[in-house]
């Protein structure tokens, strides 16, 4: 199936900003942060990822390749999130993230890149990192950014390996 041609802000670009913005916080006070809803909110807030200006490292290429995107495809955009540690054997992040359709301008742009990079440090993929051993502060979320497909229909589809319910795959 045709995919439709983007970019990527890599696990650096969400690293830059967090050295940026997280100056006066230590692992060891993520790690307190973990479960409750209250101390969840603030790990998120204290991050800067929702408020802080973009460094501007990442803020001039991601403008850049986001207007160049828009100027080839002429559609609107999507900025979805992707996790280092989504979808890796024993767990999966699904629905547990941010994704943002639609996206024309600057301002909603920027928005919906914070809130996806905010979005590791959301109660529900805090509690659920936690169930599954995972520390917050050693990952990162990378972004995907698209051209919005403007489609009639869609679907989703599973596969299995051949053999796969007999025992033999």
């Amino acid at each position: 199936m045709p995919i439709p041609a983007g970019f990527c802000v890599d696990a650096e670009g969400y690293r830059a900003q967090v050295r940026r913005s997280v100056s006066k916080l230590t692992r060891a006070a993520f790690s307190r942060l973990k479960t409750a809803r209250k101390p969840a909110a603030r790990a998120r807030h204290e991050t800067g990822l929702l408020d802080k200006l973009i460094t501007p490292e990442v803020l001039e290429p991601l403008l850049a390749a986001w207007n160049e995107l828009k100027a080839r495809t002429g559609a609107l955009t999507v900025v979805r999130s992707s996790a280092l540690v989504e979808d890796r054997f024993g767990s999966s992040f699904a629905g547990q993230f941010e994704s943002f359709l639609g996206l024309e301008s600057e301002a909603d742009f920027i928005t919906a890149v914070r809130s996806c990079w905010g979005a590791l440090w959301a109660t529900r993929a805090l509690r659920y990192m936690a169930t599954h051993d995972i520390d917050p502060a050693d990952t990162a979320m990378a972004i995907l950014v698209q051209p919005l497909v403007s489609a009639r229909a869609s679907g989703g589809g599973l596969s299995q390996a051949p053999g796969a319910s007999d025992g033999a795959g």
